[in-house]
C-alpha cells in the first residue's frame, strides 16, 4: 500500500518526471551523435534501440500518469474527487503514451521494409520530432506537477 501510495503522489510524479525526461534527454543527445556519424547495420542498431528506450519510457510512464486517479481511489477505498493536477496527469499521460506506440508502430514498419535507408529517415524525420514533442510535454507536465494550482487551460 506505501508502494501505492507513493506513485499516486504529486511530489514523486514530479520526481519520476525529472527522471524520464533527463533519461530522454541523454537518448535524444546519443541518437543526434549517431545520425551524423558514419551510417552504418551497428549505428542504425544502436538508433533503433536508443528509439525503442525512449517508446518504453514514454508508454510506460504515461500508464503511470494516466492511471494516478485510479490509484488514489484504491488507496482511499472510494471514489475521490479529481483534482485539477490528476486532470492534466490523465492528460498529458494519454498523450505520452500514444506517442510511445506511435515510436513503437513506426519502428515495426521499418523492420518490415528491411531498408537501412528508410530505417534512418523513418528515425530523423518521424520519430526524433516526436522526440522532441513528448520532451515539451514532460517539461508542461513538470510544471503541472510542481504548482499543484495549475490552471487546465494554462497547461494546455
Amino acid at each position: 500500500m506505501l508502494f501505492t501510495k507513493l506513485l499516486a503522489n504529486r511530489l514523486f510524479l514530479l520526481f519520476i518526471s525529472l527522471v524520464v525526461t533527463g533519461i530522454i534527454g541523454t537518448l535524444m543527445v546519443h541518437e543526434l551523435e549517431l545520425m551524423f556519424s558514419e551510417l552504418s547495420h551497428e549505428t542504425l542498431a544502436q538508433l533503433k534501440e536508443d528509439e525503442e528506450g525512449i517508446a518504453i519510457l514514454l508508454v510506460g510512464f504515461g500508464v503511470l500518469l494516466e492511471g494516478r486517479h485510479i490509484l488514489q481511489n484504491w488507496i482511499a477505498g472510494h471514489e475521490v474527487e479529481a483534482t485539477e493536477t490528476t486532470h492534466l496527469c490523465e492528460y498529458y499521460g494519454f498523450i505520452l503514451l500514444a506517442l510511445g506506440l506511435f515510436i513503437e508502430i513506426f519502428d515495426q514498419i521499418t523492420n518490415l521494409i528491411h531498408s537501412p535507408l528508410v530505417v534512418f529517415w523513418t528515425e530523423v524525420l518521424v520519430n526524433y520530432p516526436i522526440n522532441l514533442y513528448a520532451m515539451f510535454l514532460l517539461f508542461k507536465i513538470i510544471v503541472a506537477l510542481a504548482n499543484p494550482r495549475a490552471d487546465a487551460k494554462l497547461a494546455h
